[in-house]
């Protein structure tokens, strides 16, 4: 597998610590590991899971291209596990924009 990339941390616009995100691909699998949610992972679990089930309102169109999601919940933080359909690609810029919006929704929606 090769080595986890590091995405620059993501600051949402509620001012909350930026969380880290790092990316590791082998072929049409991809690891994506989230730290540093903090109160949030319960918010960001709920949003990936909506997402997983086809029910989220995220513009990513990229995600007709997944086959298979697996979340984990980790120690420090969530783990998503992606399958990519065959001649599929990843585009970590497209993911990490779709995890800015999953959490920022979720945080914008909990402050009403």
């Amino acid at each position: 597998m090769r080595p986890r990339s590091k995405a620059q941390p993501q600051q949402s616009e509620t001012n909350k610590p930026p969380v880290k995100v790092e990316f590791a691909q082998q072929g049409q699998h991809l690891s994506i590991r989230i730290t540093d949610v903090g109160e949030r992972e319960d918010l960001l679990l709920d949003a990936l899971g909506k997402c997983r089930s086809g029910v989220c309102a995220c513009p990513m169109a990229g995600r007709a291209a997944v086959d298979r999601m697996v979340l984990q919940r980790l120690a420090d933080g969530v783990e998503i596990e992606l399958d990519m359909k065959s001649g599929a690609a990843f585009n970590s810029e497209s993911i990490t924009r779709c995890l800015e919006c999953r959490m920022g929704a979720r945080e914008r929606s909990k402050k009403k």
